[in-house]
């Protein structure tokens, strides 16, 4: 049974160098929470700006993710920590939720199972409301224009998050992506076939390119941009074993790189960009469960971030984070750093 809040459990290499660092000063300071680790932090401003370096080494953002159930949308820091259930009214199903460029808000597909629609609510779990009554059984992976007043959504539509101004793009389209600079589409035409491929739709000129060309035996679909909007990270399947990696190339298909070749007996998929395009998060069960896993651009330095039997994650989207604080208390010569991500 899930509760509004609940922790996933992560081994932190910068919580393990924040202790070394820290240990010195524990007797003087004070418990802060930082990144869901307990740190004892009070210090003069010299070590304050040396603790600021370190923690800009973790993954930054918020994470919103469901679960395998597809009845609940979490929000959960980047590097781990405490994941907030939102209150989403019930419903059929709910899926696939991705962040507003401002990281105020959220969308995701939701509804009666075969006739969901596009869903909007804060970050913080308030002002829910439907953008579209029940539009038919293909209403998941809403992404939204980097303005923030429109949302794209399968089969290949567009609308105003007010849930005005419906407009189709008369091109199939599942797993769609709006790109960052807002000028182009990445989607796949996976459910016409599923020996499937990643396409782009440039929205000036209403013209689809291909990208991927699957062999006999693999399909892929599950696009992200990454920030800069000059490469893709794709879901590639197998049929021979039935597993899924996560691959990267440019948006024209050259440099492909299959970046968990080496994991033969697990499947990994739906990639996210980390906000700096260093990093990428991804679901992967070569623990045995679903879990949300964070690794570098090239593959390397992967890490699990929540590491939950009792709970199946899918659909991870990196957002914003939280607006940040660093203030410095003098007191009586002593400096307290907090920072809220």
């Amino acid at each position: 049974m899930l509760s509004d809040t609940f922790v996933p459990r992560r081994r932190s290499a910068i919580a393990a160098r924040l202790a070394v660092v820290m240990l010195p000063m524990r007797k003087r300071g004070s418990p802060v929470l930082l990144h869901g680790t307990m740190c004892k932090v009070s210090c003069f401003v010299s070590a304050v700006f040396l603790m600021a370096s370190i923690c800009e080494a973790a993954l930054t953002g918020r994470i919103a993710f469901g679960d395998a159930s597809n009845a609940h949308i979490y929000v959960m820091g980047a590097a781990g920590g405490p994941a907030l259930q939102l209150p989403v009214p019930p419903m059929g199903y709910v899926q696939a939720p991705t962040w507003s460029s401002d990281g105020q808000w959220i969308t995701f597909g939701g509804g009666p199972v075969n006739n969901g629609g596009i869903n909007v609510i804060r970050a913080d779990g308030s002002d829910y409301r439907a953008v579209t009554g029940g539009i038919g059984p293909f209403s998941g992976m809403p992404t939204f224009f980097p303005d923030g007043q429109r949302i794209a959504f399968e089969p290949g539509k567009i609308i105003n998050t007010d849930g005005t101004d419906l407009v189709s793009l008369g091109t199939y389209m599942v797993h769609l992506r709006v790109s960052p600079d807002g000028t182009r589409i990445a989607y796949t035409n996976w459910g016409q076939t599923y020996d499937s491929d990643i396409f782009i739709y440039d929205l000036s000129s209403g013209i689809s390119t291909q990208v991927t060309h699957h062999e006999p035996g693999e399909a892929f679909n599950g696009v992200a941009w990454s920030p800069d909007s000059s490469k893709l990270a794709v879901n590639r399947l197998e049929r021979n074993t039935g597993n899924w990696d996560v691959w990267t190339m440019n948006t024209d298909g050259s440099n492909a790189l299959n970046l968990t070749a080496d994991l033969v007996s697990s499947s990994e998929s739906w990639p996210w960009w980390s906000l700096d395009g260093q990093d990428i998060v991804y679901i992967s069960n070569v623990s045995g469960s679903n879990d949300i896993w964070a690794m570098h651009a090239d593959g390397s330095q992967r890490m699990n971030l929540t590491n939950t039997p009792d709970i199946e994650e899918v659909f991870p989207a990196i957002g914003v984070p939280e607006p940040a604080t660093l203030s410095l208390l003098a007191l009586g010569g002593l400096a307290v750093m907090r920072r809220k991500r």
